[in-house]
């Protein structure tokens, strides 16, 4: 039984290994935020081009007016906005939220895809606009400096977000079918 039982796990554990994928993570340079590219086995282009449209008509209320852009089968670029979307640090160590206007674009290829997003306009709580300019987040010795270090964070955190979402859906990962 032991054996049994440990063959299983094996066989499972092996199994996950196989065709558990690694998602190109965002990160927030000075630069700004390079795009990353996801590879997908065996999945044709115009195959993740639909499982994306199909992820847009779930995820958002009027899926209609987020498209902005399209190019069938090769592209998408998506408009969004989103409430209390990343933390940002406040004076004593506070933490607020703010809200974000983004965009998301995709091409699409042969068992791989492009994503990039921008951001348009951050919002503080208040409810004041400012424009995204990741290199006033660093010092000249490019160590990123104390106040924005949460701010930092929840926008990559926000990026990420959408990217596991758009591949959890592509990969069919019990995107919200949980009934």
């Amino acid at each position: 039984m032991k054996k049994l039982l440990l063959l299983s796990l094996l066989f499972i554990l092996s199994f996950t290994a196989i065709y558990a994928q690694n998602i190109p993570k965002f990160e927030i340079t000075k630069e700004g935020i390079d795009p990353i590219v996801v590879k997908v086995d065996s999945l044709k282009s115009n195959v993740l081009y639909e499982k994306t449209l199909e992820w847009v008509n779930s995820a958002f209320k009027n899926p209609k007016e987020v498209i902005v852009g399209d190019i069938k089968n090769k592209s998408l670029r998506i408009s969004g906005y989103e409430k209390s979307a990343y933390d940002y640090g406040g004076a004593f160590g506070t933490t607020f939220k703010g809200d974000i206007e983004f965009q998301i674009l995709l091409d699409f290829k042969d068992n791989k895809y492009r994503m990039e997003i921008k951001f348009i306009k951050l919002y503080d709580y208040t409810g004041s606009v400012y424009n995204f300019k990741p290199s006033s987040y660093y010092k000249k010795s490019g160590e990123i400096k104390k106040r924005h270090k949460k701010e930092k964070q929840g926008l990559t955190d926000f990026a990420n977000r959408y990217s596991k979402m758009i591949n959890d859906y592509i990969a069919n990962k019990d995107y919200k079918d949980k009934w």
